[in-house]
């Protein structure tokens, strides 16, 4: 393996190990009951698969709320066949990586960001 592929190797293996520890402090955080990251203080909505025929359910996440309690409710309502905790992990992962990507987003005439310009088109999250 060349030195510059090897660089590359290991910078994306430093920036990945760098995001799921991110991760991993933000849903401790979460789950004990600590200051919501930053990154929950917008609202956020998702369309979310519930079953195999292609039904979905709008996940709705309120401002400022701790989204894990959120999903949790959510995933027991619509997904009682899933693993509610595995759910709702992977739910606040979307969640958190989709408003990353809005807030990421260049912004829009008027200051409103380019999805919420859009209508805020939900993301599908596959958790069947």
């Amino acid at each position: 393996v060349g030195d510059t592929d090897q660089a590359t190797c290991i910078s994306s293996l430093s920036k990945a190990i760098t995001q799921e520890m991110r991760q991993v402090e933000m849903k401790k955080a979460l789950l004990e009951g600590g200051p919501v990251p930053e990154v929950f203080e917008k609202a956020g909505d998702l369309e979310v698969a519930v079953d195999k025929s292609g039904g979905t359910a709008q996940f709705h996440h309120e401002a400022g709320a701790n989204p894990y309690p959120e999903a949790l409710a959510f995933c027991k309502t619509h997904l009682p066949s899933v693993d509610a905790d595995a759910c709702a992990n992977q739910l606040v992962d979307v969640l958190a990586s989709r408003l990353e990507s809005d807030a990421a987003s260049p912004t829009a005439p008027g200051g409103a960001s380019t999805s919420d310009a859009a209508g805020s088109l939900p993301v599908m999250a596959q958790l069947l």
